[in-house]
């Protein structure tokens, strides 16, 4: 088959691939559950890029006209009111982010999968959304799929899911791992589980100052985010409620993609009597590790948050962490998405590995805070 596109029309590539496919659709030459062809093979047929199919795909999925299960391909769905139902509903995850391809890669797939197992105890199939909206939600709730619940990843606008909400008091909406501040308006249909980011830092803050360290730095992100608001207010509770001065422990922020430091020295120069640089991340703690210096081989430990990217040194020294269970939360989160029941928030409470020098974890918490 070869999908001939037209490089003068002011409609990109992308949008004839999928108009062809669309065309092909209606036409009914691929009936409806049908698997349509791979992204690399659109990519053969038109002569574009995988890219260029994937995007094709999406769009015409955000058309309703076909679905993803994951693992399993691409499926049309058909427009007809003759199309047999599933005998389960399906779960529904959006995402607006990639569910590939980026610098998240690990924990969005760590979160699929705890998904994927809790759907599997029910024998649920798992559909895939990059768009979502009242057209899209209500060709798959009512017209093709029994869709009765919905976990969002990841979304730009939170009050757009508390809209959707709103319009579909009968879906389980579930927010999962990153907490907007929209959330407090949502209506009952909306549950949330986190990852408690307060409690994960005040208990490894807490634990550094038993070890008996007197000056911490504490490097962040200073961007609008109330993950890693949560986690900076944890550590300067810790600080306070354990009777220290605040005068040798700094909060030092930096931008989203400014990391200006050229060494180590530089970057505890805010600090220079401290003997721990704790991260608010582990991109962040990678990116201090690599830094020139030997502070962190020497007389200054490294702490991370997330231990999905554990930094990395000369030494190939084990560093304290705070262990986030990406899927154990997205497990949580489908069970949630399926009984419908359960608080309004749930914060699962990370591991603290505090085990030095050595690659074995000590697990000192583990334990669910609602």
């Amino acid at each position: 088959m070869k999908i001939i596109i037209d490089k003068k029309s002011n409609s990109p590539a992308y949008a004839q691939i999928s108009n062809f496919l669309e065309q092909y659709i209606i036409d009914s030459k691929l009936p409806p559950g049908a698997s349509l062809p791979s992204t690399r093979r659109l990519a053969e047929w038109s002569g574009t890029s995988v890219r260029t199919a994937f995007k094709a795909i999406e769009l015409l999925s955000n058309q309703g006209l076909c679905y993803q299960l994951p693992q399993k391909g691409v499926f049309v769905t058909g427009r007809s009111n003759k199309i047999k139902r599933k005998r389960l509903p399906f779960i529904g995850v959006y995402n607006n982010g990639k569910l590939c391809g980026s610098p998240h890669d690990s924990v969005n797939i760590a979160l699929l999968n705890g998904i994927q197992q809790a759907c599997s105890k029910t024998k649920r199939e798992v559909l895939i959304f990059q768009e979502i909206s009242r057209d899209i939600m209500s060709h798959y709730v009512h017209d093709f799929l029994n869709l009765d619940s919905l976990i969002v990843m990841q979304v730009n606008d939170f009050s757009k899911i508390n809209k959707l909400a709103k319009l579909y008091p009968m879906i389980n909406f579930v927010s999962l791992n990153y907490f907007y501040s929209e959330f407090d308006d949502s209506p009952s249909n909306v549950r949330g589980v986190f990852n408690d980011d307060y409690w994960g830092a005040y208990k490894m803050t807490e634990y550094l100052l038993n070890q008996g360290h007197k000056s911490i730095v504490f490097l962040t992100k200073n961007i609008h985010d109330l993950n890693y608001n949560y986690r900076k207010m944890g550590f300067l509770e810790a600080i306070k409620n354990n009777n220290f001065s605040l005068d040798k422990f700094s909060v030092l922020n930096i931008g989203n993609t400014d990391y200006k430091y050229k060494s180590q020295e530089e970057l505890l120069a805010i600090q220079p009597e401290a003997t721990v640089l704790f991260c608010a991340n582990d991109t962040l703690a990678n990116k201090a590790s690599l830094l020139d210096g030997d502070n962190f081989s020497k007389n200054v430990i490294l702490v991370s948050y997330d231990s999905f990217i554990m930094p990395k040194d000369t030494k190939n020294k084990s560093h304290p962490a705070v262990e986030i269970e990406f899927e154990r939360m997205g497990q949580r989160a489908a069970e949630v998405a399926i009984s419908g029941k359960g608080n309004k928030i749930e914060r699962l409470q990370p591991k603290l590995i505090t085990t030095l020098g050595k690659n074995s974890k000590n697990n000192l918490f583990h334990q669910n805070h609602n």
